[in-house]
């Protein structure tokens, strides 16, 4: 199959361009990137996408960078298509960033990509030959399925959907194709300079490959193939799993404790990153080992708790909630906030008993309603607060009184999120507690002449 085959099998296949389509192809001036940008222009017509090209100049070989601009400026030029060109100084910004050049260059190069791609999307020129060097350096790390795939054909970047429309074609292909289409192309010399991992693995551990099997780009392909099915099949069930443990504050252990491993780790990597937790090897294996009771270390100030049945997670050592009291007003009431949690405002009104279903239910309505309860039946002066010792509600409906310690333990809510439920309560006890309903006192009755209303919005930014 040649090269334009390859490539228009790759994109059919893997749904990377459909008709209408904007396409941004990122074009350095090497052999890869013109090659592809020449196949995008034999496909545009028939598959029906616009395309331009980007070209980031990171000023690192100084007249060598130029010439590179240059020659990409020329043949887009020659070619009829429209360029975006930006210059930065990735040296400098490898500084100020802390990281390496390479890392820097890829990280500005999606950031340009990105921003000019608005959300289309942006094609890159890895082969299959740089999927394999890729492999093997993931290899010399350490990796598990998901560095075993190697380079992914689509990914989401900076918005923007990232395609590989040569991921099939090694690179030997990709400069006969120059060749056969008088493809003039740079050679970066950085490129030669076996101080890069990457670099030695292509001049040294690639050629001894090849000695050994001088296809062994098309067999890495097909292992390519058969662990990318093997990784969908597990990471779809371990989405089915966590989706069975629950999406709540609360997780439910026996689901997971009944998995076989590769799909519990799976499930346990989206728990964590659903949280915002920090996602390590070894913080899964403590995850996992605290699953049938006990508590366990995740790092960053953050730990895991199983207890009957039910996984939740809190700050190891927890801020305490500083008390807090104020006074309900008609309008809005701006909650303090509380550790982990955000500027919130309830905003209260009193509305005749027989307008409560027309005033929940109008469209015009845009706050969630926290709650409704009979006005008449408020001793003293109402108040919206935290918890306090001793703070118990007999909640409608359940025929009994609880303390708020043990409600709260039976719902595995971790001590943050103790912290940030609100209370309304007046001189007789609580009326109302955030996620839990109203008081068996304060509920809706025949009796009721007027109800108060509470919506809760949760707003952007922080109080001052």
């Amino acid at each position: 199959m040649n090269i334009l085959d390859a490539a228009r099998k790759t994109i059919a296949e893997h749904g990377m361009i459909s008709g209408g389509d904007a396409v941004l192809a990122g074009v350095s001036g090497g052999a890869d990137s013109l090659c592809l940008l020449h196949i995008l222009i034999c496909l545009r017509e028939e598959l029906g996408f616009t395309l331009t090209a980007a070209h980031l100049n990171h000023c690192l070989r100084g007249a060598e960078s130029d010439a590179d601009e240059q020659l990409v400026r020329k043949i887009c030029e020659d070619w009829g298509v429209t360029l975006h060109v930006h210059r930065t100084n990735c040296a400098d910004a490898a500084k100020a960033l802390g990281i390496g050049l390479e890392e820097c260059g890829r990280v500005l190069r999606y950031e340009f990509f990105g921003g000019l791609a608005a959300g289309g999307k942006i094609a890159l020129a890895h082969t299959l030959s740089d999927r394999t060097e890729t492999l093997l350096f993931n290899l010399a790390r350490g990796t598990s399925l998901r560095g075993l795939r190697s380079i992914p054909y689509t990914r989401v970047v900076c918005n923007a959907n990232v395609i590989r429309p040569l991921l099939d074609v090694t690179r030997a292909q990709v400069e006969e194709y120059c060749a056969k289409n008088g493809i003039a192309y740079t050679v970066d010399s950085t490129n030669a300079d076996v101080k890069y991992a990457r670099n030695r693995i292509r001049h040294n551990i690639m050629p001894e490959m090849r000695r050994i099997n001088p296809h062994f780009e098309l067999a890495f392909l097909r292992m390519f193939d058969a662990v990318s099915e093997d990784a969908e099949y597990l990471q779809a069930e371990a989405a089915d799993l966590a989706a069975q443990a629950g999406e709540a504050a609360h997780i439910q252990t026996a689901p997971l404790i009944a998995a076989a491993p590769p799909v519990l780790h799976r499930a346990l990597r989206k728990i964590l990153s659903a949280r915002g937790l920090p996602i390590s090897r070894e913080s899964i294996m403590r995850l996992e080992a605290v699953l049938p009771g006990g508590r366990a270390s995740l790092g960053d100030g953050m730990c895991a708790v199983s207890r009957r049945g039910m996984l939740s997670f809190q700050a190891e050592n927890p801020v305490e909630a500083k008390p807090w009291r104020l006074t309900m007003s008609l309008g809005e009431n701006p909650i303090p906030t509380q550790p982990g949690g955000v500027f919130r405002t309830i905003e209260c009104a009193l509305i005749p008993a027989n307008k409560l279903r027309e005033t929940i239910n109008s469209p015009n309505r845009k706050e969630k309603v926290a709650f409704a309860l009979d006005y008449g039946i408020i001793k003293g002066i109402a108040t919206f607060r935290g918890r306090e010792p001793g703070d118990k509600i007999r909640i409608a409906g359940r025929g009994c009184s609880k303390s708020l310690r043990k409600l709260f333990g039976e719902s595995g809510l971790d001590t943050r999120e103790r912290q940030r439920r609100i209370i309304l309560a007046d001189d007789d006890g609580i009326l109302w507690l955030e996620g839990f309903g109203v008081a068996e006192r304060a509920q809706i009755t025949a009796d009721a002449r007027e109800v108060l209303v509470g919506q809760l919005r949760q707003n952007t930014e922080e109080q001052n």
